[in-house]
């Protein structure tokens, strides 16, 4: 699945709405198109919900919908995942620094030394360039596995557009929601077993 733009993330032990979600969390595909389709309600949006009896995916597109319910009985694990892409950032500062280093000694040729400037100018706008780059790529993916063994994997990035942000901390703390509302299910569900079993 591609990576989406957040457009809301809600977490909470006690429900969030009349539906008895624990969990809310919704995104878009990246772009402008994409946000500008929303604005006009076509909305192609993909939810993630979570109560304390199932696990819902909805995804709708331009071409439909599909609605996916999971009980939480049937799923065995969860997970989560924070990608930091520092790496690319650290060689996307490199290159414009590079880059404004290059512009710096082409005014060489006109003034008689380097622009310095304009290299510390350079200098600082890659800087801003590569943490907002940071920033903006760190990808949070949740995923849980079946009993069968089917695996599904959701994943976002923070939005700028809509103003939504996560960090590792809120994304531990989803996953460790979901992995205890899986728990309760499995201890309430061994209680039933056992009294009926006893009678």
């Amino acid at each position: 699945m591609s990576v989406l733009v957040l457009k809301e993330w809600r977490a909470e032990n006690t429900p969030l709405d009349e539906d008895g979600h624990l969990i809310r969390i919704s995104g878009r595909k990246g772009g402008f198109i994409s946000w500008f389709l929303a604005r006009v309600g076509i909305d192609p949006t993909t939810f993630f919900y979570a109560s304390v009896d199932r696990l819902e995916i909805i995804s709708s597109s331009l071409s439909g919908k599909e609605h996916r319910i999971i009980p939480l009985w049937s799923v065995s694990s969860a997970a989560y995942g924070y990608y930091k892409p520092w790496k690319q950032a650290y060689i996307l500062f490199i290159l414009l620094c590079l880059l404004s280093g290059f512009v710096a000694n082409m005014t060489a040729a006109y003034r008689g030394e380097i622009n310095l400037p304009v290299l510390y100018l350079g200098i600082l706008v890659g800087l801003f360039i590569s943490l907002l780059f940071y920033v903006l790529s760190r990808t949070f993916t949740l995923s849980f596995t079946e009993h069968s063994g089917n695996t599904s994997t959701i994943r976002f990035k923070s939005s700028v557009i809509e103003g939504v942000a996560v960090n590792e901390d809120e994304a531990l703390y989803v996953c460790d929601l979901v992995q205890a509302l899986i728990d309760r299910k499995y201890t309430a569900s061994g209680a039933t077993d056992h009294a009926g079993s006893a009678a």
